[in-house]
This record gives C-alpha cells, structure tokens and sequence, in this order.
C-alpha cells in the first residue's frame, strides 16, 4: 500500500480499490477507517472476526470506534503505521472481504475532511 496523503494528524493510504484512513490521536493510539471502492467495510471485517483475528495475530488489541460521524472504524494502541496497514490488507485478502452492496459509501470530500 502506498501512502497517498498526510494532513496534520491524518495519513491515508491506498491500494488500488482498497483505502485506509488513520488519525493519529496520540503517540501511542491511532483511530482507522477503511474502504473497498469507497465502500465502508469496517461491518464487514467486525463479521469476519477481525478484532480477534489481530489479537491472535499481533497480540494488540483493536476496539471498535465510531467518533467520525458514526462510522465504523476501530481504535488501536501503540503500533507502527506501515504494519497497521500490511497487516488490515492482510485481513483482507485473506478473508476475501468484500464490500456490501448497501455499505456506506464514502465522498472523496468526506474521506479526504
């Protein structure tokens, strides 16, 4: 995944159809969100265990969050970025996760707020 933009304490990264949104809240905790074709799938991924599956995988705990516009995203502690996002595509793939033809769809103007 590419690194697409950094504004103040926001980073969104990208992979074809696949975005990531990460706002670093603090040194040590970060809020993501994510999307297929623009397409809110953080449902999607709570269905396929995800929470669960990153604890088992990289022993750190994820919480759901939904602070941004009551969207469904999680919150995470103390993880370098770069591996965040490897390890969400990874998820990905590996669940063949794929968005629901009612998620939420998000505007390049509400992504990129």
């Amino acid at each position: 995944m590419q690194e697409e933009k950094i504004i103040n304490n926001k980073v969104w990264f990208k992979d074809i159809d696949l975005k990531i949104r990460i706002e670093v809240i603090s040194e040590n905790q970060n809020l993501f969100w994510v999307t297929i074709k623009n397409k809110n799938i953080g449902f999607i991924m709570l269905m396929n265990d995800f929470i669960n599956w990153f604890y088992n995988e990289i022993g750190i705990n994820i919480e759901v969050d939904t602070s941004w516009n009551n969207h469904k995203g999680f919150k995470v502690s103390e993880i370098n970025l770069k591996m965040l996002v490897q390890e969400i595509k990874r998820f990905i793939l590996y669940f063949d996760i794929k968005p629901l033809e009612n998620s939420y769809q998000f505007s390049s103007e509400e992504w990129y707020n």
